[in-house]
């Protein structure tokens, strides 16, 4: 498939990301907490929902985390940590075993109202603790985890023939892959009539809206086969497609193999 080369942050996908554990936590103005390590090393996705945290890690001598901002940070670096104020905030453990992310740098987030809801609704499904409610967590995080690396990374694409409306629709079929619109709802929304949208869209990825995003779904559900134990119909629940069938269908039409086949090679292998 040519110039299929804008993927999910660089194809970061969601099955690179495994939440460990999410606290919604609130601490008093002066409080300090003392940070041990355990041994084991897992990122932090720290999240002030109201308030200032400041944090004591490695080369440097403070690092401020206000309200509606985020940070990543290795567990094992964070020394002690100080409320400033009266705080709320989002402490969230996870392993990802893709390229090493920037850590201490806080971001805003784009949507603080809306990161609170999604992130409080993966703590209800980790809390459940089964194979599809912890892959549904991760899904959600994955929105957070992309528009942190995104603003963190600057990775813009740039091209002398992309519309940067069609890169900003790019990111946002991206950080919303298991949620979206239409397709001509995407366009009006980055301001863009059906016709032209999908000529851009072609022009700089090499594919039509619509397979773009079909590609990335089925790229997932090939590695949550070879990855887990959930059925095609979670699979497709998960993704967003209709059916099971008709995932099943898209499937051997991408990879010459149906879901069922493709699994059972994969065990016998």
């Amino acid at each position: 498939m040519k110039n299929l080369y804008i993927a999910i942050n660089s194809f970061v996908k969601p099955y690179h990301i495994f939440l460990k554990s999410i606290y919604q936590t609130q601490g008093n103005a002066g409080e300090t907490y003392y940070c041990k390590n355990s041994g084991d090393i897992y990122y932090c996705f720290v999240f002030v929902v109201s308030g200032k945290l400041s944090l004591k890690v490695p080369n440097s001598s403070k690092l401020s985390v206000s309200t509606n901002e985020a940070i990543f940070l290795l567990s094992n670096e964070i020394k002690s940590y100080v409320c400033e104020q009266d705080t709320t905030y989002f402490w969230i453990y996870f392993s990802y075993d893709g390229t090493r992310l920037p850590i201490n740098m806080s971001f805003a987030l784009d949507d603080p109202e809306e990161t609170f809801n999604s992130l409080s609704e993966c703590q209800i499904l980790l809390n459940k603790q089964g194979e599809f409610s912890l892959i549904k967590a991760n899904n959600i995080f994955c929105k957070y985890f992309l528009e942190g690396t995104d603003k963190l990374f600057g990775q813009i694409a740039s091209s002398g023939t992309t519309n940067l409306a069609i890169l900003d629709s790019i990111e946002y079929i991206n950080e919303n892959l298991f949620h979206l619109p239409t397709i001509e709802e995407i366009a009006a929304k980055f301001g863009m009539p059906m016709r032209r949208f999908r000529e851009e869209f072609e022009l700089s990825t090499g594919v039509t809206p619509s397979k773009y995003i079909k590609e990335n779904k089925l790229m997932i559900a090939k590695n949550y086969l070879d990855n887990t134990n959930l059925t095609l119909k979670e699979i497709a629940d998960l993704i967003e497609f209709s059916s099971p069938y008709y995932l099943s269908k898209c499937f051997k039409e991408r990879f010459e193999i149906t879901p069922k086949d493709y699994r059972s090679n994969k065990k016998v292998e």
